[in-house]
């Protein structure tokens, strides 16, 4: 069960839970080919970390989770978001992966870093905002 299902308040549902990119994984695994075993251990942390973040959208907050053993988390009410924003580099257009960083009020932010469909993504979390 994820963290998102696990942290569901009284009449809360899950919007969406985003995808890494494929290409996150493409990194522990050039890694390990390329120590032949020297780093293997690297590769394992590097796969861990990717396999265990965790971002999604609720009917009433967003959410950002990582951690392999220990855990963080940030969270942000739905009403407090005020822009979502869509940051790409030239591969990652290419690519269709992509960091989001949504902003709330005051000073708070929040990132999802290396998204499949970032636009996508970015359209899910507005129209879940304005719903």
């Amino acid at each position: 069960m994820s963290y998102t299902e696990d942290s569901l308040t009284d009449g809360e549902e899950i919007v969406e839970i985003f995808k890494l990119h494929w290409t996150v994984t493409l990194m522990p695994l050039a890694v390990l080919i390329l120590s032949v075993g020297l780093l293997f251990p690297v590769s394992i942390y590097m796969w861990l970390r990717n396999r265990t973040r965790e971002y999604s959208v609720t009917t009433r907050r967003i959410i950002r989770k990582v951690g392999i053993i220990s855990r963080n988390t940030d969270e942000m009410k739905l009403e407090a978001v005020e822009t979502v924003e869509i940051r790409q580099g030239i591969s990652q257009r290419i690519l269709g992966s992509g960091h989001i960083l949504i902003t709330g009020r005051g000073s708070s932010a929040m990132g999802y870093d290396n998204v499949d469909e970032p636009m996508r993504v970015k359209k899910v979390i507005e129209n879940t905002v304005q719903a």
